[in-house]
């Protein structure tokens, strides 16, 4: 990922607080991309995921270097909303890219994973309790994990970007967070926010 230096998030756990709130990501091996969610174990240094057994990209996976790609808030950012003129339009986001080289995860191994991922995937869900694999009959799971393959990712190299207008004025990345606010929507929101923190960091 090309990352100009001001745009540079050298803050390690900031970007798996990134991975971990925008966990649905992209898996790149060789030609081959799966969009997949993932698990991040910061204590071990480890992505995990798991594919289809048909899908041909965890044949490209195993045992070579693979990128995950973790997307997080993005927006359209409007030159006329800048005091700066002759500007043109551009886009914020924070994004985080993930090199590692994957392994095959044993079939012990798989199923633990997919308990973590259901319940990541269920912590924010109502009712309570949170559905788990518990309410499948173990044979059927047993079925289904033949029909899948996992795989770990160790955390060799993580690139992030924080794309938030940092190349522009002061006074333009205020006018800039008031937009986004007045727009609303999850995405601007965000942004803004992001934004924000990034003006109270950079303060002496």
């Amino acid at each position: 990922m090309y990352v100009p230096d001001h745009f540079l998030q050298d803050d390690r756990e900031a970007a798996l607080d990134l991975i971990e709130r925008y966990e649905f990501g992209l898996l790149v091996a060789g030609a081959e991309a799966a969009h997949i969610p993932f698990v991040l174990d910061r204590q071990q240094g480890l992505l995990r995921c798991h594919v289809a057994r048909a899908n041909p990209i965890w044949k490209q996976a195993v045992n070579r270097s693979v990128l995950a790609v973790f997307s997080g808030p993005h927006c359209y950012v409007s030159p006329d909303w800048y005091d700066s003129t002759g500007q043109v339009p551009t886009w914020n986001y924070m994004a985080v890219h993930v090199v590692g080289t994957a392994r095959q995860l044993p079939a012990a191994a798989l199923d633990a994973h997919l308990r973590a991922l259901v319940a990541q995937a269920e912590r924010h869900v109502s009712p309570k309790p949170a559905w788990a694999l518990d309410r499948v009959p173990a044979a059927a799971v047993a079925a289904m994990q033949r029909g899948i393959v996992g795989l770990e990712i160790p955390l060799e190299r993580v690139d992030a970007k924080w794309k938030l207008s940092q190349n522009r004025t002061p006074a333009d990345r205020r006018k800039v967070i008031g937009a986004l606010r007045a727009r609303g929507g999850e995405n601007n929101t965000a942004i803004a926010e992001a934004m924000q923190l990034n003006e109270k960091d950079a303060r002496p």
